[in-house]
């Protein structure tokens, strides 16, 4: 099986990389076990290095998936599975809208292209967001409700979403697109994101630095581990198609909760561990944007699909620090 990564060295395709190669044996387009022989990552930034397990062979491309030659590179061989994890985020998308729109639907929409030089559809799982979701929402957001983003990056993902639906319909692809609440606990980041803002609640204090929360202490925060989202991206990959039906877009269980608590969790399992102090001076750009999102987010399909939400914040923290080593 030959299975492509695009975004491969960014926070969550680190880990799904880590997660593929933990695996002898996958579920492909077939729905037959195979063994993963080719691994192909794609991105602008080197990976960190990852050793081979299980005979599979490891190729980085470094490079744009706007670049026209770096795709022809990619199909010009047989691609069994791709996970299209690269973009632009929230804060960058909203500051330099071209380049969103470049990245984030351009792009897709040549990679999907592409994918019509395969023999065989390949299967298509893409990491969509919570941000498709805004406006006036109920305490509780599942699959049915409408999309309706308020930022251009969320926007973004809903065209995506759409299609992959159509280049599905047409048999172009296998898709499949997981509306991602927010993944923790993301590294330092030189690119602005909200998720990196939302991360430094956990990731400061445990450094032994100060950190000013921009959000208020008491506002709800949907999020995941991504430890989780790389399993739940295993388990979309292997899903037979048969699980989607209107729409091959679903969303991953979070678990909610709010600052002050994260805090607490971190104080509950630091130990000895000196700790840097967060306080709280809302940034209203910040706030607007992370109260336009779900507080709530759950999704029937996924469950039935064997997906869930973290056992508890503690749990996220716990396996940020034994990621880390630290634990």
């Amino acid at each position: 099986m030959r299975i492509v990564i695009t975004g491969a060295s960014g926070f969550i395709g680190t880990a799904l990389v880590e997660a593929l190669l933990s695996r002898r044996m996958l579920t492909g387009p077939n729905g037959e076990q195979a063994a993963l022989k080719k691994l192909v990552l794609v991105d602008v930034y080197e990976p960190r290095s990852v050793p081979g397990v299980g005979g599979a062979d490891i190729e980085f491309r470094r490079g744009d998936i706007c670049d026209a030659a770096l795709r022809k590179e990619i199909f010009g061989q047989r691609v069994d599975v791709i996970f299209h994890l690269a973009a632009t985020l929230t804060a960058e998308a909203q500051a330099d809208p071209s380049k969103g729109t470049r990245v984030n639907v351009r792009g897709l929409l040549d990679l999907l292209e592409e994918c019509r030089s395969q023999e065989a559809p390949p299967r298509f799982v893409f990491t969509s967001s919570i941000a498709t979701f805004g406006g006036a929402l109920p305490e509780v957001v599942d699959d049915d409700v409408v999309q309706k983003p308020q930022t251009s990056y969320g926007s973004h993902k809903v065209i995506a979403e759409q299609l992959i639906n159509d280049y599905s319909r047409h048999g172009v692809i296998d898709g499949r697109a997981l509306r991602l609440p927010i993944v923790l606990v993301r590294p330092p980041s030189v690119t602005p994101s909200v998720s990196d803002q939302v991360a430094a609640i956990v990731r400061e204090p445990l450094a032994g630095r100060d950190f000013i929360c921009p959000f208020k202490a008491d506002t709800k925060l949907a999020v995941v581990s991504v430890q989780r989202v790389a399993e739940a991206l295993l388990t979309m990959m292997q899903a037979p198609a048969a699980l989607f039906t209107e729409t091959r877009a679903l969303n991953l269980p979070a678990l909610t909760v709010t600052p002050a608590e994260m805090v607490r969790a971190v104080k509950n399992i630091a130990g000895g561990r000196p700790l840097g102090r967060v306080e709280y001076f809302p940034d209203p750009q910040a706030q607007k944007i992370v109260d336009s999102w779900p507080k709530y987010f759950v999704s029937k399909l996924a469950s039935r699909a064997g997906l869930s939400a973290d056992a508890s914040f503690e749990a996220i923290v716990k396996a940020y620090l034994q990621a880390a080593g630290e634990e």
